[in-house]
């Protein structure tokens, strides 16, 4: 658990530098660059009965809770965005 606060710390001033410099879409394809480089050694673990029960397991709620943050993030930030109709009224 103490990963996470960890992981948070140095991939939030990573990020926004990143947003900054490269746009959001590049941004996302970075960052699934890093998950993966992170993930695929999870994958090669072995539970205690030399099975990859344990890493598929991590993996699924990894990303769920990825999925998750991201759903919930894009729908927060829709009530920040402008909508259509203020952006045509606008010009």
């Amino acid at each position: 658990m103490a990963g996470i606060g960890l992981g948070g710390t140095i991939f939030s001033p990573i990020v926004t530098d990143l947003l900054q410099n490269y746009g959001w879409r590049h941004t996302y394809l970075i960052m699934a660059g890093i998950i993966l480089v992170v993930a695929l050694p999870a994958a090669s673990m072995y539970d205690l009965n030399g099975s990859y029960t344990l890493a598929w397991m991590l993996l699924l709620v990894l990303t769920a809770v990825t999925l998750f943050s991201w759903v919930g993030s894009c729908i927060v930030a829709k009530r920040y965005m402008a909508s259509d109709v203020e952006l045509k009224q606008a010009q």
